[in-house]
């Protein structure tokens, strides 16, 4: 038996049994994958998984936020290595930019990238500074 959320009194306990509303059992995504997975599957590709989670998940509030994470996330990270890539190429502290650009962002990136999946795949409400404010925002526009 499945229970419409509307049809619960209000003031009433939850039921015991997984309330399904007219669009599916609540906890699912729209997607038909795990919650879970497509947290984390919103990071892999960087944006172009985020916008495919984003433009297809119309249920999953936490899936829709770390689909949008990841879209701001990797602009973040591509304007940063075109600024890094511009400075490499200064007279005399080029070199400091390059070793910088080349060793110390990647391996940075890359560690921000494998934590933010790991905390797409927990379905953790985690903000990035300075993006998180806004991956919310961008999440509760697009539908």
């Amino acid at each position: 038996m499945t229970l419409d959320p509307r049809d619960v009194p209000p003031g009433s306990p939850p039921p015991p049994y997984p309330v399904q509303s007219s669009s599916g059992p609540v906890g699912t995504t729209s997607t038909g994958l795990d919650p879970k997975l497509s947290g984390l599957l919103a990071y892999l590709f960087g944006a172009v998984s985020g916008i495919l989670f984003l433009l297809a998940e119309k249920r999953h509030p936490e899936v829709r936020f770390h689909a949008a994470q990841s879209i701001l996330l990797t602009v973040a990270l591509v304007v940063l290595s075109v600024v890094l890539s511009i400075l490499s190429n200064i007279p005399v502290l080029g070199w400091v930019f390059a070793i910088l650009g080349g060793l110390i962002f990647m391996f940075g990136a890359l560690i921000v990238w494998l934590f933010m999946m790991y905390k797409g795949y927990q379905l953790e409400h985690f903000k990035l500074p300075l993006i998180g404010d806004y991956a919310e925002k961008l999440a509760g526009k697009v539908v």
